[in-house]
Formats: structure tokens, C-alpha cells, sequence
């Protein structure tokens, strides 16, 4: 494709890209993007300056018509319709940057994070060489860094000169009244501390070992998991603690806890590899279900309303279950490995991370929204208002704003782009049971 001057039709670009058949292109308009309809509902989108493509959007469309699309004004919306498939879908486009970056220790690499309730603070759990691991506490906003806690408390190994990474416990979370708590290891992991990450002031210790550690959302819980199948459930208010054995002689991986704090998602594997979730009372830790996932899940994250599980893995599927029932509801392909899964906060969009960065999925559809240009294989994590998303790369956290529209923000969306009115049969045929007073208002002239 030619890029020419309208007044000389001097070829200013030339772009190769996939064959455009009957579709049609779209320019921003400001002329600085150009949108390409290319192979298999994918559209491509270019700088018209450079010649360079900046975003790759997977349209979604059903059926292989002809695709048309618009852009919004400052080029962060793309709308897309064919004419096999009566849905206009609205896409918001990713910045090529994260807004924020909170920058760790060289050579380290994020292994767990979560903000407070608040969204105003993060806190990060970092691994690395001997010496290096710690929990970083961050404010959201400025990108300040606020505090650190040790994770190594062995003096005579921080000391060595080691230059592979090495796995510790470290787990973070927020108290009931908002302080961020850390757990570590101490004395060849023999005893839990729970530390205050601000002060650290010790809150609890008990001896009792552990390989995997979670808090509950709420602060009041913390799920340790332990050999042999075993998982310990400590209630950090009473110390009371509750030992459950998922299965004989199983190893015990991921722990997720529903945002309500009542329920304790385990995922058990077995020698031959087989697995399932079995999802526990946190206060009693009675077993109230289990769930056979296909593969081996290393990844859980639960909805918002915590009615949906959500699992990945090794197959690289994820799936999605009812908690109530255990029933299987979705599943769809991501195509790789899935390492870390977290919901949006209106529960329509799951982020996935796996070797192909980081994916923003409409949860209706299957279809994803947004592909962000991330390292491989980075740990995820949502506000609590869902406007930003944590994304661990190597030993930074980058802040990403995102922009997940509502029908009515995505109508608006549409109007803005395609600056016109829909008719009556438009209106019927795409809004669906969106009121007629949803549709564009006329232009002003």
C-alpha cells in the first residue's frame, strides 16, 4: 500500500502488509494512524510518519465479510463491523508505555504483588540471588518507593557472593485496617513470621514450614501449604489453625482466595500429574467441593462477586468454572503457558499472562480486547477500581492504565468515531436492548 501526497501524488510510505481484499482502511483523523484490515479478523495499525506498525487488534468478527472501521480522534479507540456479522465491537487501544514504572533491584525478578483496598498502595514480593529477595512497598500514584522488608534473614547467606536466583516464601497482603503485612521464612524456613512491611514490627510467628503462602483479601486469614497434600489455615486474629488434607501424598500449588475471604481454592497434583481444585471453608476448612480441570493449572483467580474460578496452565487453556456448582461455564485458548490470571473490577475481562505477553480478554466473547507489549511470562495484578494494571517485568512493576468501556461508554465510543447518527434498523440491529436514546445524537453542524 502507497501513502501519497493528494495535491503532487508523491508517494510519501509504502507499507506491506497481509492482503486487504474487500475491506476497507481507516486514517485517524489527524492522519497519524492508519488502521489495515489484514488475514483473519486481524487489523493493523500504523504510524503514517515512520512506517511502522504500532498495534496488532484481533477484530473478533464471526464469518469472513468485508470489515470496516473508524477511528476515534485520538486514535485510542477503534471501532470494527463486517457485514457477516451484525456486532460492532469497540476496541481500546493500549499505550505503548505504562504510565508508571516502580523499579526493583537489579537482578531480581517480581514473583507476587497486591494493592490495598484503596488502590492507593502496592506491594511487591521480589526474588533473586542470596541477599536480594525483599517485599517493596510502593505508593500508586507517584511511583514512590515506601518501604522494604528483608526476605533473607540468614546473615551468613546474604553475605555470599551468589550469583543465581534462589526461591524463598514471601507472600504479601493488607490488614483490616489497611497496614500492608508480608510473611517470610526464618530458620531454614522452620517458622512463618508475619512482619508489618512499613515498621518491621513482628505481628506473629509460629513454627510451622511451608512451600506456598497466601493471605486472604480481608487480612484476617493466611493459607499455607505444606507436604504431603497438607494445606494450614491460620487465623492470624485468634491464632487458631485449621490443618486440611486435599489428598494422600499430593503436592499442593497455587492458593486463591475468593474476594469475600470465605473460600480457599487449592489446586492438588498428584505423582502422575493429574489435578484438581479443591475449594475449602476458610473459617473451618471443610471441603466444599472439587473441580477437574484439564491440565495442570498454575495459575487461579477467582471473579469479583466470587462466582467464577478461573484456571490456566501448562494446556495453554483457560477455563472458567462456577464456584457454587463446580460446573464448567467457558474455556477458550490462549495458545501458550498461562503463569498469572487476574479479573477487571466489573468481572467482563480477565487479564492473562503468558509467553505472549500480557492479554486483556472479553470474557462474553472469548475474543481478546487488548494485548499489551510486555516481557513474557509477567505476573498481573488489578486495582481494586480496575483502571490500572500491575505488570511485573523482570524486577520492575509497570502501571498501566486501562480503559475497559461499559455499553453506554462504548456507544459513545462508537458515536465519537464513526460521527453520524445510526438509523432506526442500525439502532435495532446493533444496540440491542440498549434504549433508542442510546444511539448517536446528530453532528453539530
Amino acid at each position: 500500500m502507497q501513502l501519497r501526497e493528494t495535491a503532487t501524488g508523491i508517494v510519501r510510505r509504502t507499507i506491506r502488509d497481509g492482503p486487504i481484499g474487500w475491506n476497507k482502511v481507516a486514517f485517524a483523523p489527524d492522519g497519524r494512524t492508519l488502521a489495515i484490515p489484514v488475514r483473519e479478523g486481524t487489523v493493523r495499525l500504523w504510524d503514517t510518519a515512520s512506517g511502522t506498525a504500532q498495534a496488532t487488534v484481533i477484530a473478533g468478527h464471526r464469518g469472513r465479510g468485508a470489515v470496516k472501521l473508524a477511528l476515534s480522534a485520538d486514535s485510542r479507540t477503534l471501532v470494527t463491523s463486517s457485514n457477516a456479522d451484525p456486532t460492532v465491537r469497540v476496541h481500546s487501544l493500549a499505550a505503548d508505555q505504562p504510565q508508571t514504572t516502580l523499579r526493583g533491584r537489579a537482578g531480581t525478578s517480581v514473583d507476587d504483588m497486591a494493592f490495598s483496598s484503596d488502590g492507593r498502595t502496592v506491594a511487591t514480593v521480589h526474588q533473586g540471588p542470596p541477599g536480594s529477595g525483599s517485599v517493596q512497598l510502593w505508593d500508586v500514584r507517584t511511583g514512590n518507593h515506601e518501604a522494604t522488608l528483608a526476605l533473607d534473614t540468614d546473615l551468613a547467606l546474604r553475605g555470599q557472593q551468589l550469583r543465581f536466583p534462589v526461591w524463598r516464601l514471601g507472600a504479601v497482603g493488607f490488614s483490616p485496617t489497611g497496614r500492608a503485612l508480608a510473611v517470610r521464612a526464618t530458620k531454614n524456613g522452620v517458622v512463618i513470621e508475619v512482619r508489618d512491611v512499613a515498621t518491621g514490627r513482628l505481628l506473629k510467628s509460629r513454627a510451622l514450614g511451608a512451600s506456598r503462602a497466601a493471605f486472604s483479601p480481608d487480612g484476617t486469614r493466611f493459607a499455607i501449604a505444606g507436604g504431603k497434600g497438607s494445606v494450614k489455615i491460620w487465623h492470624l486474629s485468634t491464632g487458631a489453625l485449621h490443618t486440611v488434607h486435599t489428598g494422600h501424598d499430593r503436592s499442593v500449588r497455587p492458593l486463591e482466595f475468593t474476594p469475600d475471604s470465605r473460600t480457599l481454592a487449592v489446586v492438588d497434583i498428584g505423582a502422575s500429574g493429574d489435578a484438581q481444585v479443591t475449594l475449602l471453608d476458610s473459617a473451618t476448612g471443610r471441603t466444599q467441593r472439587t473441580i477437574k480441570p484439564n491440565g495442570t493449572p498454575v495459575s487461579l483467580a477467582f471473579s469479583p462477586d466470587g462466582h467464577t474460578l478461573a484456571t490456566a496452565g501448562s494446556s495453554g487453556f483457560v477455563e472458567t468454572w462456577d464456584r457454587r456448582t463446580g460446573q464448567p461455564k467457558d474455556r477458550f485458548s490462549v495458545n501458550s503457558e498461562v503463569v498469572s490470571l487476574t479479573f477487571s473490577a466489573d468481572g467482563r475481562t480477565l487479564a492473562t499472562s503468558s509467553t505472549r505477553g500480557v492479554q486483556l480478554w472479553d470474557l462474553a466473547t472469548s475474543q481478546t480486547r487488548i494485548t499489551l507489549p510486555t516481557r513474557p511470562l509477567p505476573a498481573v495484578a488489578f486495582s481494586p477500581d480496575g483502571q490500572t494494571l500491575a505488570i511485573g517485568a523482570g524486577s520492575s512493576v509497570g502501571l498501566w492504565k486501562v480503559d475497559l468501556p461499559d455499553p453506554a461508554h462504548a456507544i459513545r465510543n462508537i458515536c465519537q468515531a464513526i460521527d453520524t447518527t445510526l438509523t432506526p434498523l442500525e439502532q435495532s440491529r446493533y444496540l440491542h436492548d440498549q434504549s433508542a436514546e442510546s444511539g448517536c445524537r446528530p453532528a453539530a453542524r
